[in-house]
Formats: C-alpha cells, sequence, structure tokens
C-alpha cells in the first residue's frame, strides 16, 4: 500500500482504530461472560468501571506494542522484545523479591 501512496502514519491510525474496536467488543464480551456466569467481582463491581478496566488494559498493550513496532523493524526483534517484557512483569507481579528478575533473564537470553 505505500507503494501506491499510503502514508505509514495513516496505515498506523487505521490498524489502531482497528484494534480498539477489538479491544472494545472484547472486553464487552468478558465483562458480560463474568457477570452471567455470576463471578462475585462482576457482580459487585459496575459493569461500566469493569469494561473500562479490561478496554484500557488492552489499549495499554496495544499502545506498548505499536511502540515496539515503531523502533524494531524485524519481527523477531519485537517478539523477543515482548516475550521479555511480560515475562519479567509477570515475574514481578507473582513474586515478592529480586531473584525472580534473574530467572527472568535467565529465561529470555
Amino acid at each position: 500500500m505505500m507503494l501506491m501512496g499510503l502514508r505509514r502514519e495513516s496505515w498506523y491510525a487505521s490498524w489502531y482504530i482497528t484494534f480498539s474496536i477489538i479491544s472494545a467488543l472484547v472486553g464487552i464480551i468478558l465483562a458480560a461472560l463474568g457477570r452471567a456466569f455470576g463471578f462475585e467481582f462482576f457482580r459487585n463491581c459496575d459493569f461500566g468501571v469493569v469494561f473500562l478496566t479490561f478496554w484500557l488494559h488492552s489499549m495499554a498493550e496495544l499502545s506498548l506494542s505499536f511502540f515496539a513496532i515503531v523502533w524494531m523493524r524485524h519481527t523477531s526483534t519485537a517478539v523477543l522484545f515482548a516475550t521479555f517484557w511480560y515475562v519479567s512483569l509477570f515475574s514481578l507481579v507473582a513474586s515478592d523479591g529480586v531473584d525472580e528478575i534473574g530467572i527472568s533473564l535467565d529465561y529470555c537470553l
């Protein structure tokens, strides 16, 4: 498409809008399923707040993905970045110590 005159910014904007709409649909489905199955968190919280939480999390991941795409031209580099990011993030969230950071670094390297 860029060979035919499409600017890079419009290509990125169209995909960002597309994925934000898909993220909104996924957020609605997740919030509705949580309420339909009767989970306590979903019953006690406002539907809009739960949806907004899911949607904002998806938008944060989407923004990180676009940030990686802009700065890393090769797919393999972006995959390594995403692997390092999520493994290190989840090891920090799941634990309370610093020892797991070394484990996640060993896993990624």
